[in-house]
């Protein structure tokens, strides 16, 4: 009883985790599929990436899918979580076409089938077929990269880079703490690494029979309240993160901007300066050869005041 009270004080005020997966209302769509069906579109995807000459600001983005999941009644995402997630995807994405580049060529030439294959890219990366196309066009992209383009990936490396560090250290923290939930992923991550030799000892071969390769098992990862409590703060804090990273670097774009101004700006009030003495230089000049020519004409002082007079 003592154990059950302190639990419940301590998770007092928490907000509930709402599965990505679950969340939809009255048998409707979740959070997880209306976001693939957008990233699916490749129209979506370019502008999400900042391929195209005009860039859709991201703020628009990511509220235009949060109205589509309010359309079948999913009220609690906010912009922030809809980013992480789309990072989490396109990280997972990447990390299941590293292993069917490596270790999935390694299966193939040892005579493994592309069914058991694709099974193991879609433990990895369960919406392989929905955003394979899409994702993948961006390794081969023909469209012209802008300098708003090129500033945004800087930004997604940066971002990554930071979400790399910070899982590293997520991961230590949790072998301490918790070594039970996270031995699932590291057994299923040796099977995969040593696949070619198990599928080698697996297969079948008598007189001539077709070669038969047993698909591998698969292991489910378990995730505890405490591990989906850190990958929470995680995604938070990479959302916070490229907010802080745009407002910088948008903060810095207008300070070069102001600066660059007023440097025109002095400028051109030097040059209009330099102008304006120019200008009456030349007008003296000009009186001091009149006088000089009236006085050698033979005018008189009154007769040449005058003329000065009508020339001004």
């Amino acid at each position: 009883m003592i154990m059950m009270t302190t639990y419940a004080t301590s998770a007092k005020g928490k907000k509930p985790y709402k599965s990505w997966l679950k969340d939809g209302v009255n048998g409707g769509p979740s959070s997880m599929d209306i976001l693939v069906h957008w990233l699916s579109v490749k129209a979506n995807y370019a502008k999400w990436r900042g391929d195209d000459s005009e860039r859709t600001p991201k703020k628009l983005l990511l509220e235009g899918i949060i109205d589509k999941m309010r359309e079948v009644g999913i009220y609690h995402r906010l912009a922030k979580d809809v980013a992480s997630k789309i990072s989490t995807l396109q990280s997972n994405y990447r990390s299941a076409r590293e292993w069917s580049e490596t270790e999935g060529e390694k299966l193939r030439g040892a005579g493994a089938k592309e069914e058991s294959i694709h099974e193991e890219i879609l433990k990895r990366f369960p919406y392989w077929d929905a955003l394979r196309e899409v994702f993948g066009s961006t390794r081969t992209t023909s469209w012209p990269m802008s300098i708003s383009s090129i500033m945004h990936r800087v930004e997604e490396d940066e971002l990554l880079k930071d979400q790399l560090k910070y899982e590293e250290t997520s991961n230590e923290e949790d072998e301490d703490g918790d070594t039970d939930s996270l031995s699932p992923p590291k057994r299923r991550r040796q099977l995969s690494e040593d696949s070619p030799h198990s599928l080698a000892t697996t297969t079948v071969s008598t007189s001539g029979s077709p070669v038969l390769i047993r698909p591998l098992p698969r292991v489910v990862p378990i995730i505890t309240p405490r591990t989906q409590s850190h990958l929470e703060k995680r995604d938070a804090l990479l959302a916070e993160s490229l907010v802080q990273v745009t407002r910088e670097k948008e903060a810095g774009r207008m300070k070069r901007s102001h600066d660059m101004l007023e440097f025109l700006r002095e400028k051109r009030l030097e040059r209009e300066q330099l102008l304006i003495e120019k200008e009456k230089t030349r007008r003296i000049k000009a009186k001091s050869d009149l006088v000089k020519h009236l006085i050698e004409a033979g005018f008189s002082k009154a007769e040449i005041t005058e003329q000065l007079k009508e020339v001004s």
